[in-house]
């Protein structure tokens, strides 16, 4: 997973992955110091893709940028982005991977 900040608080991402099953994939961030959940609903509706069984190996990314709201936009802070899939036929969330990353959350 790669985070490409566009301005404070506001980030694009792009990764790869090749799915077993159809579902949903989405973004969670936290911030690391306290495990405090970032923009959670907002983060998770902006950033839901769905995704089908048996494509090829495909990159994902938003159209536009993802907003945390958590922050003054010139403080910096450490938080853990995370990717999560639910499939179509499935209760639980399964997490893909993780990565943390030096931010700011945006200037308002």
């Amino acid at each position: 997973m790669v985070i490409y900040n566009q301005s404070p608080g506001v980030y694009d991402y792009r990764f790869c992955y090749q799915f077993d099953s159809s579902g949903e994939i989405y973004i969670k961030a936290y911030e690391v110091t306290d495990n405090i959940r970032l923009s959670s609903e907002r983060l998770k509706n902006r950033s839901t893709v769905n995704v089908y069984k048996g494509q090829q190996l495909t990159c994902y990314g938003p159209e536009s940028g993802v907003t945390i709201y958590e922050g003054n936009g010139v403080c910096k802070y450490v938080a853990r982005f995370e990717v999560w899939f639910k499939g179509n036929s499935q209760y639980r969330e399964i997490k893909l991977f993780e990565k943390n990353y030096l931010i700011s959350g945006w200037r308002r």
